[in-house]
């Protein structure tokens, strides 16, 4: 990364500066750590249960009086509902964890930036 040393930044470059600033300001409140790994862990425990529950209906036998076809269909039935549960548990702590992936980009650009920045006083 490049140091630039400039006492006397021009007003094009302090504006910039000025606005890369104002807005990592203007994002909302990052994510505690707590509450990130506490999204993960829901996130892997909603998908765990989900994988199980669809072994369990995919094992299951058709009723003798029930055709296949039919039987298949209610299958696919409970599959799906069991996703879309499974989206609604998690729906919360994937927001938490993608917002925690945006504001390490912001955290990554900031750092970038503040490598072309020198303070004096």
């Amino acid at each position: 990364m490049a140091m630039v040393a400039n006492k006397d930044p021009s007003p094009a470059y302090a504006e910039t500066v000025e606005e890369i600033m104002k807005i990592y300001i203007s994002l909302p409140p990052r994510p505690s750590i707590e509450k990130v790994e506490a999204a993960k862990s829901i996130i892997n425990t909603v998908e765990l249960q989900e994988r199980l529950r669809l072994e369990e209906i995919s094992k299951q036998l058709p009723p003798q009086d029930v055709l296949p076809e039919l039987f298949s269909v209610l299958q696919q039935v409970k599959k799906n509902i069991i996703l879309f549960q499974s989206y609604e548990q998690k729906k919360e702590a994937v927001h938490f964890v993608e917002l925690d992936n945006i504001f390490n980009v912001f955290d990554g650009l900031i750092q970038k930036a503040s490598g072309f920045v020198y303070y004096s006083k």
